[in-house]
């Protein structure tokens, strides 16, 4: 608990520490001075940061626009592996999609099957000049 002081020491206590308006700080300029600077240093350097240094504004926006080229490629390939996926099951299925690919890629017969190659006219060569 404070003690408690005469009204008189009190009023003369505060006469010795008030400061008139206008009148200059003798003792607490330097101690400001250096407050001063050091807000300013240190909204220099947040500055540099919003601008310039990691997680800057500009380095954010590449970043965006990057997530955005990957979510495009990334639908692209969703949309490649739902189809290769479809293959797949088509494949374990049935027999149809089998002896398709068979016919198609591989250029099997079945048995039994009698195989006819068209070939179509030969294109008459250019004439030399």
């Amino acid at each position: 608990m404070m003690p408690v002081m005469p009204a008189a020491t009190l009023s003369a206590s505060f006469e010795k520490t008030s400061v008139t308006v206008g009148e200059p700080l003798e003792g607490r300029a330097p101690s400001m001075r250096w407050v001063v600077i050091g807000l300013l240093v240190a909204l220099a350097w947040l500055q540099y940061r919003l601008w310039v240094g990691e997680g800057s504004l500009a380095e954010v926006h590449n970043l965006k626009e990057e997530i955005a080229r990957q979510g495009v490629e990334l639908e692209q390939l969703r949309v490649r592996n739902r189809a290769l996926m479809a293959e797949v099951q088509n494949l374990k299925a049935g027999q149809e999609a089998l002896e398709e690919r068979a016919r198609a890629e591989l250029g099997m017969v079945k048995e039994g099957e009698t195989f006819y190659q068209l070939i179509g006219p030969a294109a008459a060569p250019a004439p030399a000049r």
